[in-house]
């Protein structure tokens, strides 16, 4: 009966963890005039043909279609899948994760930033730039202006402010861990398994991500495509990190248990690893870049499997 009401009282609270997220996530300022914005997680999203969307569109985790006379007028982010669009969209189009193609029939009236590869028909109209790829990092100014930005120090805190603080620090981090592990239990364990299978293109995507968010971020401010997208896409960003950070600490706390011979339910597993990640990140040196590390396979594995939802590589049937 206790294990029942346990379960019962997960289940519910993971929904409404869920709820809050989304909540978070919708509250970014004025985004399309009248209508919140639509925001899908962990799934594909298809306007069918002759829908009209009024609002913004966000899809995280997933493909995005735009079927033939099907209408968006807001702005598109799409952040770990590929968008193809045969309608029209009236506004930005940005694409971290992914790659957009664009049939003849489609319209773009805004510009288009992508990750990824932007193949467009002859026919396709764009009434906006197109950058891809890293093709903006060019200009360093945006991304220095990125890295010069929220530089803090602690000097002048006392000492014993700055142990409470790491304390604190450490142990929202490990509660971070396990809030995300009971809201996409299934997302974790499978990303897990690709961490520890395919480690080094996990690391490879990630160090691309990040890249690709460094310098998207500023350019999507600068180019007035509106601080509500770049806020949504550092979200994006902050919510792939600790999907990854918690299948990579599981994956830690399981490894050493392991070798203690000691057995433990998952949730002990996160903690284990996430207070010996913590630990690891206060080091000097050595702690900023083997979390650096970390959290890039995290994030590498996290978009490689689409948010946990689909295996990689792909199996063949």
């Amino acid at each position: 009966m206790k294990v029942k009401r346990l379960m019962r009282a997960l289940k519910i609270l993971r929904y409404l963890i869920i709820l809050c997220c989304c909540t978070l996530l919708l509250a970014a300022p004025a985004l399309a005039e009248g209508s919140e914005p639509i925001t899908v997680v962990g799934q594909d999203y298809i306007v069918d043909d002759g829908n009209v969307v009024n609002s913004d569109l966000v899809v995280v985790g997933g493909n995005l279609t735009l079927q033939p006379e099907s209408q968006v007028n807001g702005q598109i982010a799409v952040t770990g899948g590929d968008v193809t669009a045969a309608g029209t969209i009236n506004g930005n189009l940005v694409v971290i994760g992914g790659h957009v193609q664009l049939s003849s029939s489609a319209t773009v009236n805004g510009d288009i930033i992508s990750s990824g590869s932007v193949e467009k028909a002859d026919d396709a109209v764009i009434n906006g730039r197109i950058i891809s790829g890293l093709d903006a990092a060019a200009d360093s100014r945006f991304t220095n202006r990125l890295l010069s930005l929220g530089h803090i120090t602690d000097r002048h805190l006392p000492g014993a402010a700055r142990v409470l603080g790491t304390i604190a620090l450490v142990v929202l981090y490990v509660l971070l861990n396990i809030l995300v592990y009971y809201v996409a239990t299934r997302n974790v364990l499978k990303i897990t398994q690709i961490v520890r299978r395919s480690w080094l293109p996990s690391l490879g995507a990630g160090l691309l991500t990040a890249l690709v968010c460094v310098v998207l971020v500023p350019i999507l401010v600068v180019i007035c495509i509106g601080i509500p997208v770049a806020v949504v896409l550092v979200i994006a960003l902050f919510v792939t990190l600790m999907v990854g950070s918690t299948a990579l600490t599981k994956l830690i706390g399981h490894q050493v248990l392991a070798w203690f011979k000691a057995s433990a339910s998952p949730v002990l597993e996160v903690v284990c690893g996430a207070g010996i990640m913590a630990l690891i990140a206060l080091v000097p040196c050595v702690g900023a870049i083997v979390a650096a590390i970390a959290g890039a396979v995290g994030i590498g594995a996290t978009m490689l499997s689409h948010f946990g939802t689909r295996d990689y590589p792909l199996s063949v049937e």
